[in-house]
């Protein structure tokens, strides 16, 4: 399955350092009509490995992310860059004003542009590459491993449908696509990309009251997990409200009203709101 944060690695030669190290290199996808379709790993689904061309300033990490995953390396931002249909940058926020004026006069006109870089927003890109350009900013999925979760984009007036097709197809092979307003995207990070945190912090918490309540971890940890997935899935085929499905589950006097009651009282619903109303804040301050 595809790792989308591996491939795009922001790390030097030996591997070490990150974003805060400006290491520059991005992904291209290169849309061809023809080809195998024998690729069997997840991220193959909808764009094959030889549609991928990396670049990274140094060409021995080029080589190794194109050993490692199976597509095309250069070392070369020319070559890399010249006749590619969708251009992905991957850099440091530091890297990206550098990056954008040598990419400038390497783009064809009906290139599109998309960004994963945080703190850089369509406005910034169009000073940077011109008005003219088809620009795309992206919130990648965070749960790539999976094929759920959603990535997020918002595009420029100059981006058409037709245009974003192989972006699409792209962010498909990693889970669902949402296309939101750009003033929506600080939102999106804190309520959907963090959205993981929120659950996990509510599973811990279950599993901790299984124990305490005399499971065994491996044991409450089952449970919790076969709940959620399986309480998951009933409300997305029912099409229902939640509190519908939960309203089934509770008989009078019963022991789920009871744990509806108690969850209540201790503010649970209330403090959930807060939280994520305070990511969302604190996300709008980045």
């Amino acid at each position: 399955m595809w790792n989308y944060r591996s491939i795009i690695d922001d790390r030097n030669e030996d591997g070490r350092g990150g974003a805060g190290h400006g290491q520059k290199h991005w992904i291209h996808w290169r849309r061809k009509y023809g080809g195998r379709h024998d690729q069997g790993d997840a991220w193959k689904r909808n764009v094959q490995a030889e549609e991928i061309t990396v670049y990274n300033r140094t060409k021995e990490r080029a080589e190794y992310l194109a050993q490692t995953y199976g597509v095309s390396g250069s070392g070369k931002l020319e070559e890399a860059v010249r006749d590619r249909d969708l251009l992905i940058l991957a850099v440091s926020e530091a890297g990206v004003s550098e990056v954008c004026q040598r990419l400038k006069p390497m783009m064809k006109e009906s290139t599109v542009f998309a960004s994963i870089c945080a703190g850089s927003g369509i406005r910034d890109y169009q000073a940077l590459l011109g008005e003219d350009k088809k620009i795309v900013s992206v919130m990648p999925n965070t749960l790539t491993e999976t094929g759920y979760g959603y990535s997020a984009f918002c595009k420029s007036q100059t981006v058409t449908e037709q245009d974003l097709d192989l972006l699409r197809q792209v962010l498909e092979a990693i889970g669902q696509v949402l296309e939101v307003r750009e003033e929506m995207f600080d939102v999106f990070t804190a309520y959907s990309s963090a959205g993981p945190a929120f659950i996990l912090e509510f599973l811990n918490a279950m599993i901790d009251a299984g124990v305490r309540a005399g499971f065994s971890r491996k044991e409450a940890r089952k449970l919790c997990l076969s709940n959620l997935m399986g309480t998951a899935l009933q409300v997305e085929k029912a099409g229902d409200h939640p509190l519908e499905v939960l309203d089934r589950m509770t008989s009078p006097g019963g022991v789920t009203i009871e744990a509806v009651y108690a969850m209540n009282r201790t503010g649970m619903y209330g403090a959930i709101m807060e939280s994520v109303a305070d990511t969302v804040a604190r996300a709008k301050k980045e």
